[in-house]
């Protein structure tokens, strides 16, 4: 799987004139960003810079800010989709192997573009301010950075398959020796200088609706014919449709985001781990679902009234690093605050991986080991917490089993009826979520 990840970090590599840059997508569908060093395009104006992708290819810049004081310059330009790129704020880690890239200067007479690109593995040294010194472990010359400037720091989660964006070269010191130091500027001081001039932030642009996320629900059932439950799904997006789910203003992933954060993040929780599309694909599963069992009375009653009070009876934790089953609960329950969940409110897990472990519902027994452990770092209203959640009454529900009970279990059932049948379907569909989902007492 590594080789996916490099050749996402690969794509988003770009040559800038006689040095190098970051292509990443702001929260629009008009144009990308890329970050590079500002002496690469200082004194340069927006139609004579030279922007190339890793095959070569032209991209218009548009604009450009540069910063006033630090080596930052960010350019606007043409919209460029499927590139992967997250970020990563506030980085210290100096354990984690780094990846730097660019297109160093003794490089650039290769005609096969893609071989222009260099790599160096890295890590992180020191933090000064807006920059981090990282270490290059291995003997350079200056001609072998050179070029250089403007490129990234990534860093791989091969787990995840995540890269993330750590940080902008702007300087090469101490080279010919074993351990040359490149100075860059952390994204930090990107985002903040995004900010000050006004330009869209730095976020997916799959959050701005749930259309990015139609084609792919339900697509990690357990069936024994793939095609099998096609019914179902195209049902069940049929009901998503008809409440004008897919072009909402008011049910959109960074609304919910918005206005309800507190009400899925888990403790410790950082904010941007709820930009993951696995997150929002398995929410939409459960809205479709949710939609048939407790139908609003007509589709401008889905507005953030209705996802109000379905938050007040649902609970919602997202496994972003696909965790072992049996440590959900205390990994992710014991020390979160659950909010003012109705008593009998249910809480949902989602999961990153959306694999299915077989049960439903997550088992909330605490060992003793777990609470000394747990007891012994923390004090105060966190203790409180704990002792609270250990002793729940809320059911945890398990998304990708919910999924396996009712429908991969009752694939044969199911595949039996055709759309014209489609009243008939719903209802069994209803009936075999209502078990989990259903409040009543």
């Amino acid at each position: 799987m590594l080789n996916d990840e490099l050749e996402k970090l690969k794509s988003a590599t770009v040559r800038v004139e006689e040095g190098s840059g970051v292509l990443i997508n702001p929260y629009s569908t008009q144009y990308s960003y890329i970050l590079t060093a500002k002496h690469v395009v200082e004194d340069i104006s927006v139609d004579k810079i030279e922007v190339k992708n890793i095959e070569g290819r032209n991209i218009s810049v548009l604009d450009k800010v540069e910063h006033p004081v630090i080596d930052v310059a960010i350019l606007k330009v043409e919209r460029l989709d499927g590139v992967e790129i997250s970020h990563i704020e506030n980085f210290y880690n100096q354990e984690k192997k780094l990846k730097f890239y660019g297109y160093p200067k003794n490089k650039r007479h290769n005609h096969i573009f893609r071989e222009q690109l260099y790599s160096y593995d890295c890590l992180l040294h020191d933090i000064q301010g807006n920059t981090s010194v990282f270490t290059i472990n291995e003997l350079t010359q200056y001609e072998d950075i050179e070029g250089f400037s403007g490129g990234g720091i990534f860093f791989i989660n091969e787990e995840n398959q995540d890269v993330s964006l750590v940080a902008i070269e702007f300087e090469v010191s101490n080279t010919q020796a074993a351990d040359s130091k490149i100075n860059c500027i952390r994204i930090d001081a990107y985002l903040d200088f995004l900010q000050d001039k006004g330009w869209d932030e730095i976020k997916p642009i799959h959050l701005s609706s749930f259309k990015f996320y139609r084609d792919n629900i339900f697509e990690n059932l357990d069936l024994e014919n793939e095609d099998s439950l096609d019914v179902v799904k195209n049902l069940l997006k049929i009901t998503l449709n008809n409440y004008k789910i897919f072009n909402s203003y008011y049910v959109t992933p960074n609304k919910i985001v918005e206005e309800f954060a507190n009400r899925i993040l888990a403790h410790n929780q950082d904010l941007k781990k709820l930009y993951d599309k696995e997150l929002w694909c398995a929410f939409l599963e459960f809205f479709a679902i949710y939609l048939s069992i407790f139908a609003p009375d007509d589709e401008d009653s889905c507005n953030s009234n209705y996802l109000e009070r379905l938050f007040l009876n649902f609970r919602f934790i997202y496994d972003h690093n696909n965790i072992k089953f049996r440590q959900i609960f205390k990994t992710y329950i014991l020390e979160t605050e659950i909010g003012d969940l109705e008593p009998n409110g249910k809480i949902v897990i989602f999961t990153k991986n959306n694999l299915n472990f077989g049960c439903p519902y997550i088992d909330k027994n605490v060992s003793e080991k777990t609470l000394t452990d747990i007891g012994s770092a923390i004090t105060g209203e966190r203790i409180e917490r704990v002792m609270r959640n250990k002793t729940i009454s809320n059911e945890i529900l398990f998304w990708p089993s919910v999924n396996d009970a009712c429908l991969s279990c009752k694939e044969e059932e199911l595949s039996r009826i055709n759309i014209f049948q489609g009243d008939d379907l719903k209802e069994l569909i209803v009936e075999n979520y209502r078990e989990y989902l259903s409040n009543e007492q």
